[in-house]
């Protein structure tokens, strides 16, 4: 009996280290990213926000970066970011970065999967954040995926919590924006960025203002530099204005309630120095923001600005100023006049007559529900279809140009970009020549062939006899786009820009004078243009 006890223990004994083993690596098949959960430092409900997205690691911290900078005055908000892998070596540095105090915290999981967004808190979080992968193969693929997690979460956050929670989204492709809309339950507070529209917009925008990127960049940027030693005067000058930026700030009723917008933003210029640019209304239950709304009548309730300021405005300041009694004060109630939601600010209703309240609202309505069609009609040049046939430059005839703008390449929603080159407020418009390799895809002349001269020509702008028929040498500026990773798969962002940069070589050798915007995808790259 004894031998068969001692026999026992020594089989066991001897079972024992590779069992342990076995243990240990089907643990170690697991990272403690996926084991562990998010755990709130503080009591107060809404105090974390979920981070999703396959963006790049330079997406990650610009975003972090920009959300942790004091500027802002809340820094106390964490930051739970979820993605299906195990986080890399640079992903862990970002963990540990000092200037964001810790407040950052990653979990591997699958948005899809109540259980992991259960890890996250979900059900109480702020808001939820989901970056994009600009430099992603298939756009359409990144846009659905995204959507379909901003879904997931809000469906959960539904069935847990009783509540909508507010989604922040960036996707890519505009054509993807009516997709979110029609998918989800679109909150009042949601919101969706296509990088595709701002990108070509900024682009097309700078033809004829020279600069508007650059400002609109700095405007939003919070990290920039302050000082650079330098004892020239103009440069003193610039980084002083570099330091503004857009902020909203509360303008409360007791105060403001019966002032006019111009009025308010003249005292508030005097007292503060900061310029109010902008107001947000709420018009018949939805949010608006409208600029320079110059004649609208605040109301009797709460309502928030947008200003242009060099450092984080004092809002208790700006809550116990004062405005002298003697500036008259409407007192015609909670009517203003009319909001419109496509074509700015319209005067006309100023809310005297009880008679016409019910008018009021419904133009409001109207305009809200106006079409498409109509709509690029009334804000921009927007006519007949013309032909392909009758807009493509052969090279046969002899045509020449003056004063317009050569478009290097062909990208989905080129319509961005074109949008702000035809805008009806623009009281001369440029003819536009778009210079592509491959012949002219059907489905993108039928975005822009029903604005006025627009032309097309197949050709290289690599090419010198190419940018002669162009007439490059009379052209007010070119756009050069990038290679749109949709359109070659092969293509990495570093080849991208190096077909950008051979094009703007090209055509600095034979116009050094003419103005070129271009996109890059990397920064590294800005060594090869000459400032």
């Amino acid at each position: 009996m004894k031998l068969f006890i001692i026999a026992s223990i020594l089989i066991t004994l001897s079972l024992i280290p590779p069992l342990t083993q076995d243990l240990a690596r089907v643990a170690n098949l697991q990272s403690k990213y996926a084991r562990i959960s998010f755990k709130k430092t503080t009591k107060e409900p809404d105090h974390h926000i979920l981070l999703l997205g396959k963006t790049h690691i330079e997406g990650f911290r610009t975003f972090l970066t920009e959300f942790y900078h004091a500027d802002h005055g809340d820094t106390d908000t964490q930051t739970v970011i979820m993605q299906q892998e195990a986080p890399h070596e640079e992903m862990l540095g970002l963990l540990k970065d000092k200037r964001f105090g810790g407040k950052v915290i990653f979990l591997e999981g699958n948005v899809l999967f109540s259980k992991d967004l259960a890890r996250a808190s979900a059900e109480t979080a702020k808001c939820i954040i989901i970056l994009a992968d600009k430099h992603s193969q298939n756009s359409n693929s990144e846009d659905y995926r995204n959507i379909l997690h901003a879904s997931s979460v809000k469906q959960y956050v539904r069935s847990v919590a009783n509540r909508e929670i507010r989604v922040c989204l960036q996707i890519l492709r505009p054509e993807n924006k009516d997709l979110f809309s029609s998918s989800l339950n679109y909150g009042p507070h949601d919101q969706l960025i296509c990088v595709d529209e701002l990108k070509l917009y900024l682009l097309g925008k700078t033809c004829i203002c020279p600069g508007i990127n650059t400002i609109v960049s700095t405007l939003i940027t919070s990290s920039k530099p302050s000082s650079t030693g330098s004892t020239s005067a103009w440069i003193n000058d610039y980084l002083s204005g570099l330091q503004n930026e857009i902020y909203r700030v509360p303008l409360e009723a007791e105060i403001f309630a019966g002032l006019p917008f111009s009025v308010i933003a003249q005292h508030i210029y005097k007292e503060f120095e900061f310029i109010l640019f902008a107001l947000e209304v709420n018009v018949n239950g939805t949010v608006r923001v409208f600029l320079n709304p110059s004649d609208y009548i605040f109301q009797d309730v709460k309502h928030y600005g947008y200003v242009f300021a060099d450092s984080l405005p004092d809002v208790d300041k700006l809550s116990s100023f004062k405005i002298s009694d003697q500036i008259q004060r409407s007192t015609f109630g909670i009517f203003t006049p009319k909001l419109d939601y496509h074509y700015g600010y319209n005067k006309g209703y100023d809310g005297t007559d009880e008679k016409n309240k019910k008018k009021y609202f419904e133009n409001i309505q109207e305009d809200a529900n106006v079409g498409d069609l109509e709509y690029k009609m009334k804000n921009f040049y927007y006519g007949k279809i013309n032909s392909l046939e009758s807009a493509t430059i052969t090279g046969n005839e002899e045509v020449k140009f003056e004063n317009h703008i050569i478009i290097c390449g062909i990208i989905p929603g080129m319509r961005h970009l074109l949008l702000p080159l035809r805008a009806r407020s623009l009281k001369n418009i440029h003819p536009i020549i778009i210079l592509y390799n491959d012949p002219m895809p059907t489905h993108i002349w039928k975005q822009i062939n029903r604005f006025p001269k627009i032309y097309f020509m197949q050709g290289s702008p690599q090419k010198l006899i190419d940018l002669d028929k162009a007439c490059i040498q009379k052209a007010l500026a070119v756009v050069i786009l990038s290679k749109h990773t949709d359109q070659d798969s092969t293509s990495t962002t570093s080849m991208a820009d190096a077909d950008t940069i051979f094009i703007y070589k090209t055509i600095k050798s034979v116009n050094p004078n003419v103005r070129i915007i271009t996109e890059l995808s990397k920064y590294c790259f800005c060594l090869f243009y000459p400032f």
